[in-house]
């Protein structure tokens, strides 16, 4: 009602009563709060609900028991005893509102799955690359345990530029990831706002899981015989 009230200046207690006309002059009966009556890309807009004889097209039912299917079957028995004229079509609400967002189930259903597809390939390309970096470097770890270098410091030496590459592709993806889910948000007229941490925090992920693959390779090679991997490279 706070729509109406901004256009016509009526307080909400003091309209009961009043004369409102819409095509023709009708008493205000009562007065509801402010709902959502169309899809979240609009704004909440001025509604008049108003009961005509002439100009009644739908019925709303509300049903309840567990056998919807004779509740629909009497209805429309009702419905065809007394309008016989029209045909009995009806719709269940909850579809009618799923309506308003199926473009966003749609999207959300093919983002999740090329997500999951992108996690996926990335984790295969970092464990490969990982891989790679321990296998070429396996003469300087052999090289390194032989001299008297720790674990440790081994795991730090040849996770270093790994962790480098991550972060690097990180802070390249984050702003664009950030700017994308705003730009899609810009699509709503009631949204929230991005939060920067969860493009941290996801970033954060990303270079755990490379630091976690890339020290389980260099423990592996860390603890095989020196000799034996300054040999085969």
């Amino acid at each position: 009602m706070k729509h109406w009230q901004k256009k016509i200046g009526w307080e909400p207690e003091n309209a009961i009563g009043k004369t409102i006309e819409k095509n023709f002059p009708g008493p205000v009966v009562g007065v509801v709060k402010d709902f959502h009556f169309r899809s979240l890309h609009e704004q909440v807009e001025p509604l008049l609900i108003f009961l005509s004889r002439d100009m009644a097209y739908t019925m709303m039912v509300r049903l309840r028991g567990s056998d919807i299917a004779s509740s629909v079957a009497s209805l429309g028995n009702w419905w065809k005893s007394r309008v016989p004229h029209r045909p009995f079509e009806y719709k269940f609400l909850d579809d009618n509102y799923n309506s308003l967002y199926e473009a966003e189930q749609r999207n959300t259903g093919m983002l999740q799955a090329a997500s999951f597809i992108a996690i996926f390939l990335g984790l295969i390309g970092l464990f490969g690359m990982a891989a790679y970096n321990i296998r070429q470097r396996r003469k300087e770890i052999g090289i390194r345990r032989v001299l008297g270098a720790g674990i440790g410091s081994i795991i730090f030496t040849t996770s270093r530029k790994m962790m480098l590459l991550v972060l690097m592709g990180g802070l390249i993806a984050a702003p664009v990831a950030w700017y994308l889910a705003n730009q899609w948000l810009q699509e709503f007229a009631y949204r929230v706002q991005v939060n920067p941490l969860i493009v941290i925090a996801s970033v954060a992920v990303v270079l755990l899981l490379a630091f976690v693959i890339t020290t389980v390779h260099a423990i592996q090679s860390a603890l095989g015989n020196p000799v034996k991997n300054i040999r085969e490279v």
